[in-house]
């Protein structure tokens, strides 16, 4: 098993910064990039932190990602419209899309915001986050190529299609649902086996439609499991209504987040929406039955086994929390991969 080895955020913020100016990225856009995936380190979703950094530069330097692509408006109203990407990085084109729906909720009570032609964007939680933080509900949703079976088949059927909530929660500081379609995300495996781990029973099956515990057998064309069966594979579908053939994405087969295809984008479609929660109640009020309902849940005595019964979104505040007092963990995978991306950009790392 690799062991991780700690590291202050501000120095990984800084080698990463340097890594994506060389990529061809604008300092503003280098600068979003970089605190996403550092934002997933800290909140522990290091399965879309900087074990990503070599597959966005790779989509880059390849063309598949155009690193100073702009979006531009297909439909503008008010309270929606519709963007074109043009094979932009996904998780710049989709803080700008979360701005600009906060905004358009701000003027109008509620904002919409669809994406097409964008690229792979992140850890979803990223962006309703940014809702909560103005005092507003936030959702945000991405579909994928086939990566999942669905009720009645052991081959790639649907997208693993991930998924965000969050509002404002007061002492609380937020509410906040952020997943994937499959019991565990690809990203998530990724981090499996550069741990030198095994996969939990149930999660993936190997190429040939049997189940395994190996994560190298996922990645040599293996199939993610869903949750909850049929429930999820509902809610990828929905996932794709919304994200990909509102948005005029692609959809299924015709996604590919992770291209690296000159002249061509990835085609993933990306659906984004904010409520400004004081034009309907007072939202210190709302907070506050917020608050209220957190008790309710927490107060609950826990079942044999735990330690305490915790609320969507405590976990990733804990995270945060022990981040800051021991720094940011990678395993010697990362680190390598972080190494043999930076020397391809001629970059020195600072941080090892």
């Amino acid at each position: 098993m690799n062991t991780l080895t700690y590291f202050s955020p501000d120095v990984l913020r800084d080698d990463q910064l340097r890594i994506y100016r060389a990529a061809g990225l604008s300092d503003t856009d280098a600068a979003i990039l970089t605190d996403a995936l550092i934002d997933a380190e800290t909140t522990g979703i290091a399965s879309h932190g900087l074990i990503r950094t070599w597959k966005y530069v790779d989509c880059i330097l390849s063309g598949g990602i155009d690193p100073r692509a702009e979006a531009s408006a297909v439909y503008d109203s008010p309270s929606w419209a519709v963007l074109d990407g043009h094979g932009g990085l996904g998780i710049v084109l989709s803080h700008k899309a979360m701005e600009l729906c906060i905004c358009k909720a701000r003027e109008t009570g509620i904002g919409i915001v669809n994406m097409r032609r964008s690229h792979h964007f992140g850890a979803a939680g990223l962006y309703t986050r940014m809702a909560a933080r103005r005092g507003m509900f936030g959702m945000a949703m991405s579909n994928t190529g086939p990566m999942m079976a669905v009720t009645g088949t052991n081959t790639r059927r649907a997208g693993n299609n991930p998924f965000s909530y969050c509002v404002p929660a007061g002492k609380y500081d937020y509410v906040m649902l952020d997943m994937a379609m499959s019991k565990y995300a690809d990203g998530k495996l990724q981090v499996f086996r550069a741990k030198g781990l095994p996969m939990p029973e149930g999660c993936a099956l190997d190429r040939d439609g049997r189940p395994t515990t190996d994560p190298n057998d996922y990645f040599a064309g293996g199939i993610l499991l869903p949750f909850g069966d049929y429930k999820a594979y509902g809610l990828a579908v929905m996932v794709d209504l919304l994200s990909g053939i509102l948005s005029g994405a692609g959809v299924l087969g015709e996604v590919n987040a992770w291209n690296r295809t000159p002249g061509t984008d990835g085609n993933t479609g990306h659906f984004f929406m904010c409520i400004d929660i004081a034009r309907v109640c007072p939202l210190e009020e709302y907070i506050e039955r917020v608050e209220k309902m957190v008790e309710w849940y927490i107060s609950a005595p826990a079942a044999e086994g735990y330690d305490r019964v915790r609320y969507p979104g405590e976990p990733e505040q804990e995270a945060a929390r022990e981040t800051m007092r021991r720094g940011i963990g990678l395993p010697e995978t990362t680190m390598q991969s972080l190494r043999e991306t930076a020397e391809k950009l001629g970059v020195q790392l600072n941080a090892f």
